[in-house]
């Protein structure tokens, strides 16, 4: 994606200095803008006609940049949970989020009968009614992305692509999910397919005893 923005960099510069509730008499003339906001993290939505601003992005795309804003003081201890993992596939996943909510996810994860690559995948809710399966898991896609290879930009933000399995064991990293605000998997579907045979297992995700 190319991207020429002038005044929309203005607006960004201006967004990046929210960060709390005072105010002062310089503020009152508009040379800086506070903002209060009880979760984190807080989000602006600036809109690509804004002034001299020309973005070129893939067809059918929508136009509309979020900026997430996090408080500049992180105070939060690391967060930790657990997906039970069932269906032809068992074991456990362990989530840890160190220094959230910019911190990367790490996927801890035990599984029995799997010694190829497993692929990893979130769905939009933490609903079994459909069973372990790929075709009819409803993604974690909140961009609208189309799929594509862990890291990858343009990915879909819930498909974590495949991973190595030795001794029954992986560990995945991850900096785009997170155990908390509007990327968080918390609550959703976590499912493993393996590579080789097809064979899935999955469960909800839940915070793990003294992970809150």
């Amino acid at each position: 994606m190319h991207r020429t923005i002038r005044s929309l960099s203005v607006l960004v510069a201006a967004a990046v200095l929210l960060a709390g509730p005072t105010s002062s008499e310089r503020d009152a003339v508009g040379k800086r803008v506070f903002t209060s906001h009880p979760s984190a993290p807080s989000q602006l939505y600036i809109n690509e006609a804004v002034g001299d601003t020309r973005v070129v992005t893939l067809p059918g795309k929508n136009k509309l940049y979020e900026l997430l804003l996090y408080p500049t003081k992180l105070t939060r201890k690391p967060l930790k949970a657990v997906v039970m993992l069932s269906g032809d596939i068992a074991g456990t996943l362990y989530l840890t989020q160190q220094k959230p909510p910019l911190g990367p996810v790490d996927i801890d994860g035990f599984v029995q009968d799997s010694e190829t690559s497993l692929r990893v995948v979130f769905g939009q809710y933490g609903d079994l009614g459909a069973g372990c399966s790929l075709q009819n898991l409803n993604q974690f896609n909140p961009y609208g992305k189309s799929h594509g290879r862990h890291g990858d930009p343009s990915r879909s933000l819930g498909d974590l692509g495949y991973t190595a399995v030795a001794s029954n064991h992986f560990r995945l990293l991850d900096s785009a999910v997170s155990l908390t605000g509007t990327r968080s998997v918390l609550g959703r579907l976590a499912l493993v397919q393996d590579r080789q045979s097809g064979r899935t297992g999955c469960g909800v995700v839940g915070y793990a005893s003294g992970g809150v």
